[in-house]
């Protein structure tokens, strides 16, 4: 997650890229909330909440905006980030086995 963050933000996040680094996040986020037995919609709903904030944009104006979405974001980046997997099996398989390639890869 950290990795992705840090390309969008080295990018700037062009219209093109920020979609497809928002899409990669979302299926990191998805495998994370199977890792402890959550539905996928978990990763749906903290990649949307942000989206919640939009009618404050004519109550609270641009800037409040824009921090209170990012904040909401943030906030569920950590929350997905920290949670630990299950360690037994779950509904989704197994737990996988912790090594190099996972760390390198997600897999």
């Amino acid at each position: 997650m950290a990795l992705l963050c840090a390309i969008g933000l080295a990018l700037d996040a062009p219209p093109g890229v920020g979609i497809g680094l928002g899409i990669v996040t979302l299926f990191v986020q998805v495998r994370r909330v199977h890792d402890f037995g959550r539905s996928a919609w978990w990763a749906v709903a903290a990649w949307l909440a942000p989206i919640a904030v939009l009618p404050a944009y004519f109550i609270a104006g641009e800037d409040t905006v824009a921090l209170l979405a990012l904040s909401i974001e943030i906030a569920g980046m950590i929350w997905i980030g920290v949670i630990p997997g299950d360690a037994h099996e779950n509904r989704f398989g197994p737990p996988p086995p912790f090594g190099l390639q996972r760390l390198l890869t997600g897999r």
